[in-house]
């Protein structure tokens, strides 16, 4: 019978890293700069994000840029976040995460989430927290749409393989790969995302400026 790892004695809180490099090129317009009850989805995560792991430092806060990178990096800075430039962010989500992965320090475990998953709120993330508290050496994801994904807690003892992520290889696979060793909470508030304008009203208007 395998041996269970020993659980750390002291359980920190993760850092969470916000994937926030996409193009919306199906959407027309920057998703980062969509309103959510008086503020853009950029700042709705952060502080999502922010409440969920009590960030103490910037460090402990990673927004990941790619397209627009300016403007996306000058809201993040204003709203207290580190922020870091995935140059190769057009080659997939798996670059993007390991460029946000790279930030964090070494041993700590990572809370990772997207720009675009406004549904899911703070209840749903202190559950995900809550659950990974009982065995923080394992991943522990979302469950939505018939299997895991982000939201997702990726352990510590993970970064090596996060760092060599590339191309769509994104947590999922990892998340998928770990099988039974996988803490699964069921969040269907996290299936939903914004992709094209019929997800989010008022989006058929003309497309923001293409550049910043």
């Amino acid at each position: 019978m395998a041996r269970r790892p020993n659980p750390p004695a002291r359980c920190g809180a993760p850092a969470a890293v916000l994937l926030a490099a996409g193009a919306s090129r199906r959407l027309g317009r920057p998703k980062q700069f969509l309103r959510r009850g008086g503020l853009p989805l950029l700042l709705h995560q952060l502080r999502l994000a922010a409440g969920a792991t009590r960030a103490g430092s910037a460090r402990d806060l990673v927004v990941v840029t790619g397209a627009r990178r300016f403007a996306v990096a000058r809201a993040a800075s204003l709203a207290g976040a580190q922020v870091v430039h995935a140059a190769d962010w057009q080659q997939g989500m798996g670059r993007s995460l390991a460029r946000g992965v790279a930030t964090v320090a070494p041993g700590q475990a990572v809370l990772v989430l997207t720009v675009d998953q406004h549904r899911v709120v703070l209840r749903d993330l202190a559950r995900l927290l809550a659950r990974w508290r009982r065995a923080p050496w394992r991943p522990a994801a979302a469950v939505y749409a018939g299997g895991p994904g982000v939201p997702a807690i990726l352990p510590g003892g993970w970064r090596a393989r996060l760092l060599r992520l590339s191309g769509d290889r994104g947590a999922g696979t990892l998340l998928r790969a770990a099988g039974r060793r996988l803490t699964r909470v069921a969040m269907p508030r996290a299936a939903v995302d914004v992709d094209r304008p019929e997800d989010w009203p008022g989006t058929r208007a003309a497309p923001w400026p293409r550049r910043g």
